[in-house]
């Protein structure tokens, strides 16, 4: 029984109370003797009609609750950390499809996108549709015409979200939170989980790899420290590199230029290009670096890509910035050298340091004890919430 059904109870229970008074007030017949009974009449009428509003006020506050957890099916494996959509039991096909559309997003086949992938591995199989075809799900981001996005409004799908692996301040009008809560049901990327504004925490570097929910022997983490424990005691033929198309901000090359006082920094791409890297590959270029330069290209709330990820999965060591220290709760802070480029003294004594005790940035593990259930903490709030708003249209 919930506090709705109590409210009602005592509410009804009340006006009984009421209607008893009445009666036994017209037996009699002094007006002092029916003053009292009148009296409490009045005063329980007015508290049924506090407790109604106050049953109403919940009925409001009921409607949408993104953080109540999906009701899980009896047939979802044990060993399964997300909620899923109700599949059939076992041994019988799974006959869930879900339709989905993509707008302004990534130039890349359908079957390989990253959140083609995660709907496939955690709801059911997937199928392309246009816009016109309504879509159970669909997934813009800030990669074109915003028309396109605010004509979304008029698609009746089950959950719109939003998506962006970039700063929105570099890209507006998508900076614009408003206009993206009034159109979507769910805003992922960056910015720290706040649900009160249908933000949801996923950052970009999650998409990099093939990973989409939590596996406690085998999942991103696991993925990268093995990866990294590979290549971090290979040979390092480059000092340092960067891996850059350009340095707007300048913080690049504040970091590059001290770096270079202790030895040649090679630079692959457009930035600084003085060598070539074979094939494109850049994880195979970086198991040849010691230090890698690999600061974000600007600052923004949350902001952390795969840049650091790709570093440590090279086996090097990170001269990073941004701004925050990347990932804190995940990385461990011995894994990288933060270059400080508001406090040039501090920024100049960590790359020194860095370049003198190098075994400090290479020995114990990559990740802190509780990464684990931060990463699965991504990946099913993600799904929780898609669930929801799927249900509840």
């Amino acid at each position: 029984m919930n506090i709705r059904e109590i409210l009602s109870i005592v509410t009804i229970s009340l006006l009984g109370l009421c209607l008893l008074f009445t009666a036994i007030k017209m037996t009699m017949k002094k007006d002092s003797d029916k003053k009292p009974y009148a009296q409490g009449c009045t005063v329980i009428v007015f508290i049924a009609v506090v407790l109604v509003g106050i049953s109403q006020l919940l009925n409001n506050t009921d409607t949408y609750q993104p953080h109540k957890v999906a009701k899980q099916d009896k047939y979802v494996s044990a060993n399964d950390h997300s909620i899923l959509l109700p599949r059939n039991p076992p041994g019988q096909p799974d006959n869930t499809m879900i339709t989905l559309s993509y707008v302004n997003f990534w130039k890349q086949s359908f079957d390989t996108m990253y959140f083609t992938r995660f709907i496939e591995e955690n709801i059911g199989h997937v199928k392309q549709v246009s816009l016109e075809d309504n879509p159970d799900i669909l997934i813009a981001s800030c990669l074109g015409n915003i028309n396109n996005v605010i004509n979304i409004k008029n698609v009746k799908a089950k959950c719109k979200i939003f998506f962006y692996g970039e700063n929105l301040n570099l890209h507006p009008p998508y900076n614009n939170d408003k206009l993206l809560y009034d159109i979507f049901d769910l805003i992922v990327g960056f910015k720290y989980t706040d649900l009160s504004k249908k933000q949801i925490r996923f950052p970009l570097w999650l998409t990099y790899y093939n990973y989409y929910k939590y596996d406690e022997k085998d999942n991103i983490l696991t993925n990268l420290q093995s990866k990294y424990n590979e290549n971090i005691r290979k040979e390092k033929s480059i000092f340092s590199c960067i891996i850059a198309r350009h340095d707007r901000g300048g913080q690049r090359t504040i970091i590059c230029d001290e770096i270079s006082k202790y030895g040649e920094l090679m630079a692959p791409s457009n930035y600084r290009k003085n060598t070539t890297m074979p094939g494109d590959d850049k994880i195979k270029y970086l198991t040849k670096v010691k230090y890698n330069v690999c600061p974000e290209n600007s600052a923004f709330e949350g902001y952390c890509t795969e840049k650091i990820f790709q570093g440590l999965e090279g086996g090097t060591i990170p001269l990073y910035w941004g701004i925050d220290l990347p990932e804190p709760g995940i990385i461990n802070k011995n894994k990288y050298c933060f270059c400080d480029i508001n406090n040039r003294e501090d920024m100049k004594k960590s790359i020194h340091n860095v370049v003198k005790n190098p075994e400090q940035y290479i020995e114990g593990e990559l990740f802190s004890k509780k990464a684990g259930e931060k990463i699965q903490v991504f990946y099913s709030t993600l799904l929780e919430n898609i669930l929801l708003a799927m249900k509840d249209k």
